[in-house]
């Protein structure tokens, strides 16, 4: 009797999917995983503008590195940024309206 073999599959393992675009550089296919796609899309929202636009910005922006990797980086510094904006204390005058400060 055969065994049946096990497969170890990891839980961060995602999947993928691939998207093309037009951008100022030429056409490229992406392939990034579904979660990045979702917060570049959230990004987007943020700022008003097509998702190509931001994929196109910040491809003008890289530098040396690949366009996946530069795309990972801006989300992750993007969403940083959004969680210390939402933790930053409010000013003392939020506080006390009516004292001068």
């Amino acid at each position: 009797m055969a065994r049946p073999t096990l497969r170890y599959t990891s839980p961060l393992a995602t999947h993928r999917s691939l998207r093309r675009f037009n951008l100022s550089s030429g056409a490229v296919d992406l392939k990034l995983e579904t979660e990045l796609w979702s917060v570049l899309a959230v990004i987007a929202l943020d700022r008003r503008i097509p998702l190509s636009a931001l994929i196109d910005i910040i491809d003008q922006q890289r530098g040396p590195q690949t366009l996946a990797r530069a795309l990972w980086r801006f989300a992750i510094a993007y969403m940083q940024a959004r969680a210390e904006v939402a933790q930053a204390p409010l000013p003392l005058r939020a506080y006390f309206p009516r004292a001068s400060l």
